[in-house]
Order: structure tokens, then C-alpha cells, then sequence
């Protein structure tokens, strides 16, 4: 387990067996660039390294949450900046990836506080279920279990229907109402007739936001150098 260290739009990510061909469209002298990098290892930086931690303005590039709801969210106590440098306030990966899930169910239509509610849920499920087992909040699992084609599933049905449902790390039950599971693709269809079901498909969006988290850093790093 690590100890924590504090949207797609510029980078399309492609899952190539246990690695992801990461290309990115922002040049570098014009052309485009590409790399192989183990997925485990992009989302180790993205989650891990002291380097990956987002202004406002960078959070809303990533996630494509809005200005005001973010700024609204820290209003009501929803989320917290994980300090304030400079005067700016700074967010952590994991509240960077949490609004990334929250803007993909924003699409499917769940209200802006119910989907960050419910991100908040996917991210701690996801983690439990990169570590196999329940963790402590704030704990930042191992990303060696390999999670292409995974999605999670966001599933409401009544009590009675959760009876006989899977019980292993990476599910949870809240008030016999709303179920999240992390699924492969081809497990998917036994969901599907639960009422109000949202999918995310997780490996894609945290794979391209690390990428895109990856070329922010690095544009900002050639500008500091007056490179750009």
C-alpha cells in the first residue's frame, strides 16, 4: 500500500495487452509523441508522486467539472483543497480523480451533489478493490491488479434484490439502495436490469486522466524552463 503523496481531452489512451500505448496530440516540436507505460505505473505517479497535485484551473481542465461547482462543493464541506499554496488552493489526485467520476455520471444525468456523492463511493470501491481488501481511508493501494475493460457499476434496486448478490472486496451496499461494483465488460449484463444503473468505465477515464494529468505537469514544466 502506498501512503498518499498529497479528463481525457488532451491524451487518447489505448489498452495493449498489460500496457497502455499513451499518445499524446500536444506537441513537442509539432509532432505527436507516444509511449508505453505500464498501467500500474501511470496511476502510481497519478495517485503517488509529489508532483501530482492540481490548481483549480488545472482541475477543471481534467475533470471538466466547472469553476462554480467545484468552488460550491468546498463551500458546503464536500470536498477540501489538500492545502493552500500561494493562495491558491491545491488539490489532491484522489479528489482530482473523484470529480472525473463525478463529471461522467453528471452526463448520465445524476444531479452535481448526488454525483459526487456517488464518485466519492467509486473511488473508495475501486481502491478496495485494487487491494483485494478493505483499507483505511487515505490509504493509496498497490495498481497491480490489472483493471482494463473494468467499469463501475452504479445500480439501484430494493432490498430484497441485493439478496444473493456478491459480497467480495470492491462491492458495497448503501441502505439496500444503491450498489457499486467493479466489473469486467463481459460482466456487465446481470446488471443491466437494475433500475437507475450508471456506468463508468473506470479504466478509461483514470488511464487518460493520469495521462493528462502527466502533460499538464510537463507543459508547466517546460514553461517554468522558457521553453515554450
Amino acid at each position: 500500500m502506498h501512503e498518499p503523496a498529497g479528463r481525457a481531452g488532451a491524451g487518447v489512451a489505448l489498452a495493449h495487452r498489460s500496457h497502455l500505448t499513451l499518445i499524446s496530440p500536444i506537441a513537442y516540436g509539432g509532432h505527436m509523441t507516444s509511449h508505453i507505460i505500464p498501467s500500474d505505473e501511470a496511476l502510481t505517479w497519478f495517485f503517488t508522486d509529489p508532483a501530482s497535485r492540481y490548481t483549480l484551473k488545472e482541475v477543471v481542465e481534467l475533470t471538466r467539472c466547472s469553476k462554480d461547482d467545484i468552488q460550491n462543493w468546498v463551500k458546503r464541506g464536500m470536498i477540501k483543497p489538500d492545502e493552500v499554496s500561494g493562495g491558491n488552493r491545491i488539490y489532491s489526485p484522489v479528489t482530482v480523480a473523484t470529480l472525473a467520476i463525478a463529471d461522467d455520471l453528471r452526463l448520465q444525468g445524476v444531479s452535481a451533489n448526488h454525483a459526487l456523492v456517488q464518485a466519492t463511493i467509486v473511488t473508495k470501491i475501486a481502491f478496495q478493490w485494487f487491494a483485494g481488501e478493505e483499507i483505511p481511508d487515505g490509504t493509496i493501494p498497490d495498481f497491480k491488479r490489472d483493471f482494463r475493460q473494468h467499469y463501475a457499476v452504479l445500480a439501484t434496486y430494493e432490498d430484497e434484490r441485493s439478496r444473493g448478490r456478491p459480497t467480495e472486496p470492491g462491492v458495497e451496499l448503501l441502505r439496500g439502495v444503491l450498489r457499486v461494483n467493479i466489473v469486467h465488460r463481459t460482466e456487465i449484463d446481470p446488471w443491466l436490469d437494475c433500475p437507475a444503473i450508471c456506468i463508468v468505465r473506470l479504466h478509461w477515464t483514470w488511464l487518460n486522466l493520469a495521462w493528462t494529468a502527466h502533460t499538464i505537469k510537463e507543459r508547466s514544466a517546460r514553461s517554468a524552463k522558457g521553453e515554450d
